[in-house]
């Protein structure tokens, strides 16, 4: 990437869906890289939450996570699977506000 406009490329990320009738399954295909970078600690946990039914509510799914955050970040359940893109380079705006003056008008 370095010849081709430098590493400001390599820090978005991407993912994409391939309905179930252009597979060999026949099931869709989810494909997701949120382009982050290998760290120590990891980013992510691998996590399997599962949730006892209570009425018709229950709740089975694995994925990856953040550490300290509850819930599945990217991953599935028994009906659907997500992911997430990440955009490394936008996470803040700033703005500079140059305050003008009002003219002062005599009463």
């Amino acid at each position: 990437l370095e010849r081709h406009g430098g590493a400001q490329y390599a820090k978005a990320s991407n993912n994409w869906v391939v309905h179930g009738k252009h597979t060999a399954s026949g099931f869709p295909l989810l494909a997701n890289d949120p382009h982050l970078r290998l760290s120590v600690p990891s980013t992510w946990l691998l996590v399997h939450l599962r949730v006892a039914a209570r009425g018709d509510a229950a709740y089975d799914c694995v994925g990856a996570a953040f550490p300290d955050m509850p819930g599945v970040v990217i991953g599935h359940n028994r009906h659907v699977a997500w992911g997430v893109t990440n955009v490394g380079t936008d996470v803040i705006d700033l703005y500079s506000i140059d305050e003008v003056p009002l003219p002062v008008v005599p009463p």
